[in-house]
């Protein structure tokens, strides 16, 4: 079983998706890395603004996509987390610059048969296969279920 911790204390973050994902992407400031990658194949619910609660995890060791996302989700089931989708990703680190990168597991886009992840990594914005074993490196990024509208 891996060492699961919390890196950061739960935080609200505001995700104001009246624009397409492209649009945050580029106003958040992003350099888009992953050149394959369309992002108006992104499906995101558009016209809403929430603030989500947030958290960052991070495992002591190499870690499968399935086994981050099932032990995240049992952490506090009083309150279950979940991977956070693309644009609450970009949301979060629109105002916050981690030192790692940020996986948001919550969506995933199908390319040439595979399925991809969101990974921040300083202001460049990749879509990794969903299949790597993440290393000690990198964190993910969930909300909980509790969504308050703006």
């Amino acid at each position: 079983m891996a060492l699961l911790s919390v890196v950061s204390a739960s935080q609200f973050v505001v995700v104001d998706s009246n624009q397409s994902l492209g649009e945050m992407v580029s106003q958040a400031g992003y350099k888009m890395k992953s050149a394959d990658i369309d992002l108006n194949q992104f499906q995101i619910e558009r016209n809403s603004c929430v603030e989500l609660e947030a958290r960052i995890f991070r495992f002591g060791c190499e870690i499968t996509s399935e086994k981050a996302f099932a032990q995240i989700a049992v952490e506090d089931k009083a309150n279950p987390w979940h991977p956070a989708k693309t644009e609450h990703l970009i949301a979060y680190r629109r105002d916050n610059k981690e030192p790692f990168p940020l996986l948001g597991l919550g969506y995933t886009n199908h390319t040439v048969g595979h399925r991809r992840v969101a990974c921040l990594r300083g202001n460049a914005l990749y879509f990794l296969w969903w299949i790597f074993d993440w290393d000690e490196e990198y964190a993910f990024f969930c909300n909980s279920t509790q969504e308050r509208i703006s």
